[in-house]
């Protein structure tokens, strides 16, 4: 992941309280000000690690997240693997209620479907989660492989490099860790914002492009092999 810093538009206030959006899944506030009612330290003392030893996920990680997953696996008396296998498996669900993704997962499912050409617009996302610190390829083990398959899923529907979105699953749950420093906290809840912004963006634009095809008029060309053996030997 490549170093980059959110532009003072994207900043959040923070001064300002905000209500985030409270999901059946205890989805995260998005307020590093709200009281958080999450006991992030005792789940993952309580988190049963089915996945095997050899289930391994080889990422990159900005290696200020890293040293939050440090921090909140000696807390919870647990392996740094552990805490990151709590995260990925709890941080990604509530991350997708974000408005915005549903949208881009349906408009893309919808050119798939249409074979459209469209679908090289919905390759790239332009995110780059900052990496302030830096960032390395870490080697985890004991990683669910079904949480592994979903963010691959997720994050190739989204365009997003598969590293950032593990990145951003995981800071949905540091963010609710109470014994993250405050500033650590409001870089953590600056980057959410930054990229739910970026995710209404690419929304708007995602439902503009279908909008667009679905005026268009339907293929209405029948072609198989044999057309193609007659017309070889034609010529």
């Amino acid at each position: 992941m490549t170093k980059g810093n959110a532009s003072d538009g994207d900043r959040t206030n923070r001064t300002r309280r905000s209500t985030g959006h409270r999901v059946k899944a205890r989805a995260v506030s998005l307020s590093p000000d709200d009281a958080v009612g999450r006991d992030v330290v005792g789940e993952l003392r309580a988190f049963l690690n089915n996945a095997k030893r050899d289930d391994r996920l080889t990422v990159s990680l900005p290696n200020n997240i890293y040293w939050l997953l440090e921090q909140l696996g000696i807390n919870a008396g647990r392996k740094t693997q552990d805490a990151f296998a709590y995260c990925l498996k709890y941080g990604l669900p509530p991350l997708l209620t974000l408005d915005g993704i549903a949208e881009i997962r349906r408009c893309r499912k919808a050119a798939v479907v249409e074979g459209s050409e469209d679908l090289i617009l919905f390759e790239t996302f332009l995110f780059e989660v900052a990496a302030r610190s830096g960032s390395r390829r870490r080697s985890f083990r004991k990683i669910d492989p079904e949480d592994v398959d979903c963010c691959r899923d997720v994050a190739r529907e989204l365009g997003l490099p598969m590293a950032n979105l593990v990145t951003l699953a995981t800071m949905t749950i540091l963010l609710e860790n109470p014994d993250v420093p405050d500033n650590q906290k409001h870089d953590l809840f600056d980057e959410l914002i930054r990229f739910g912004r970026a995710v209404k963006r690419r929304a708007r634009l995602a439902q503009r492009l279908r909008n667009w095809a679905g005026a268009a008029p339907a293929p209405s060309l029948h072609l198989s092999l044999d057309d193609v053996r007659r017309h070889v030997k034609e010529k």
